[in-house]
């Protein structure tokens, strides 16, 4: 029986200083900042294309965007959600959406903007404080003879005594 010969063994890949690995997060991120493959090939001393191929699965999201819009964006998100709040706010009290809106809608809706408030000026917006003092009356209590039994023991012996 003849054996098979042995496959080849491949020598080994050298990779050159200039192929290393591109770190994808970095390079995500420069380019959500606004900088082109090519300005981010060269940090990573790639081609373009390389810069490319490893963003490729982020398109939907790089899709559209200005370079800077996204730092913008970001750096002016507070104001933003304010101005998306105050247009919201105000279509609430057009009448005509009122008239529209279901009894469940607003009641949501008012649901909604009360607890938004309350967390504006630092209210609960829950019953959580009720269950803070609760917690803050047992912890003074501990140490302390149980009120409740003492009145129950008393209660009996008066009840033993007129029995």
């Amino acid at each position: 029986m003849a054996s098979t010969p042995a496959p080849p063994i491949s020598p080994p890949v050298i990779i050159k200083p200039s192929q290393q690995k591109v770190d994808t997060g970095k390079a995500l991120k420069m380019r959500l900042q606004g900088q082109t493959f090519s300005q981010i090939a060269a940090v990573f001393d790639c081609t373009p294309s390389a810069i490319h191929q490893a963003l490729k699965k982020f398109e939907p999201f790089l899709n559209g965007l200005e370079p800077g819009s996204l730092t913008a964006y970001s750096e002016n998100r507070a104001e933003l959600f304010n101005s998306v709040e105050a247009h919201l706010t105000a279509s609430l009290l057009d009448p005509d959406t009122l008239a529209k809106a279901s009894l469940n809608n607003r009641a949501y809706a008012f649901k909604q903007i009360h607890e938004a408030r309350r967390l504006e000026t630092n209210q609960s917006t829950s019953n959580v404080s009720v269950l803070g003092k609760l917690i803050l009356q047992a912890e003074a209590g501990l140490g302390q003879p149980n009120v409740s039994k003492q009145t129950t023991k008393a209660a009996a012996e008066t009840e033993d005594k007129q029995g």
